[in-house]
Formats: C-alpha cells, structure tokens, sequence
C-alpha cells in the first residue's frame, strides 16, 4: 500500500498535526461558550431571586432596580450584527410589556 506523501508527510501524520494544533484552540472555545452561558444564567437567576425576595414591597429601591433590569437581562444576544432572542425570552419580556402597562394605568 502506498500512502499519499506531503512534504514527506503521511495523512495520518498530518491528522496528527492538525488536532495537536486546533485541540487547545477548540478547548479555549468550548471553555469560553460554557462560562458565558454560567454567566447569563446566574444573572437571570439572581434577578430572580431579587425579585421573589422584594415583591412585598414592590416600591424598594431593589425591587425597581431588578425590573429595570429585565430588559438588560432577558435581550437576548447579538452575533456580527444579527440579533438574536429564544421563544422563552420573547414570553419573559412580552409578559414584562404587559406589567408594566398596568403599573402605568
């Protein structure tokens, strides 16, 4: 069997060569994906609880600073200018419209 040579390289050496290369580069990707999505779920969280444990006294300098909040929180993401909002998203922040019409009535 005669293997196909590339600067004196076989495939499998190439393949070798190319995962040693683009292993840790994919690694720093992955790792970056994963904290950004801890990142905006401990936010989401934490505005959560923010609001749970103020929603007695809905005029508390907390509670007004987490609604306001909401909008930050639940945007969604923007990629090379396209943006970008999950169907769950999309309820939060209709359901956040529809509050805040009736505060303001």
């Amino acid at each position: 069997m005669e293997s196909t040579l590339l600067f004196n390289l076989e495939i499998k050496d190439w393949a070798v060569l190319i995962a040693t290369l683009l292993g840790p580069i994919l690694a720093v990707q992955a790792q970056k994906a994963v904290e950004t999505f801890r990142v905006k779920r401990a936010r989401k969280i934490k505005l959560f609880g923010t609001l749970m444990a103020t929603r007695a006294g809905r005029i508390a300098p907390e509670h007004v600073r987490a609604l306001n909040m909401i909008d930050l929180v639940f945007y969604g993401e923007q990629t090379l200018g396209i943006h970008r909002r999950s169907s769950k998203e999309q309820n939060i922040l209709d359901g956040w419209k529809e509050y805040l019409d009736h505060l303001n009535n």
